[in-house]
């Protein structure tokens, strides 16, 4: 299949069964599988699987008259896994505090961050499949300027897998209004980043 636009020309060849191989005019290319969105790993979090179940969304790549284009793939569904799985496990440590995270509803914010635990206190997800510390000081500086624009008192964004074969450092700025989780799931060892959760839960406390 070609598809052609007004200045992109994108080849898809089916490799195999539910794999596809994307080609651009660049002569870089991915194939967009199960295997690059890490999902496999996602749905082996405990509860992750169950929660994609229930709410009804896919826990594998079937065969489709549609195909996921790297753009959306990288920052919708990317994003998306992220954000629904960093939903779910964050609010299962949240709720013995009584606290939840909740959607943001102004759109100016919600450009910012995701989800919002009142008193200007701010949660963004992520799903990065590459080294968190990758171009680090550029991406603290991006993070900081989104807070200072919202007027946040605090502002969290937690990585969801831990990258393979590579320890990444948890980040908190001088002023302590930002911190970067580096991950909630360890993939190797099968085990939750408990120490992130007592992170988040303690730094939430001492700013409401």
């Amino acid at each position: 299949m070609t598809l052609i636009g007004k200045q992109t020309i994108i080849i898809v060849q089916e490799l195999k069964k539910n794999e596809y191989n994307i080609t651009g005019l660049n002569p870089n290319s991915i194939t967009i599988n199960e295997d690059l969105a890490r999902l496999k790993l996602l749905l082996k979090i405990p509860g992750v699987e169950q929660y994609f179940k229930d709410k009804g969304y896919a826990t594998q790549f079937h065969k489709s008259s549609h195909i996921l284009l790297p753009n959306v793939f990288n920052k919708i569904y990317l994003g998306a896994l992220g954000e629904c799985i960093g939903e779910f496990l964050l609010n299962q440590h949240l709720m013995k505090f009584n606290m939840k995270l909740e959607r943001i509803d102004s759109i100016e914010k919600y450009e910012k961050f995701d989800f919002t635990l009142g008193n200007d206190i701010y949660v963004d997800f992520k799903h990065w499949t590459g080294n968190v510390d990758k171009n680090r000081d550029k991406e603290i500086e991006r993070f900081v300027g989104k807070l200072n624009k919202i007027n946040g008192k605090l502002g969290f964004v937690i990585n969801i897998l831990k990258p393979e074969n590579y320890n990444p450092e948890q980040y908190i700025s001088n002023d302590k209004r930002l911190i970067i989780i580096p991950y909630l799931y360890d993939p190797e060892t099968e085990k939750l980043n408990m120490k992130a959760f007592e992170t988040i839960i303690r730094n939430v406390e001492n700013k409401i």
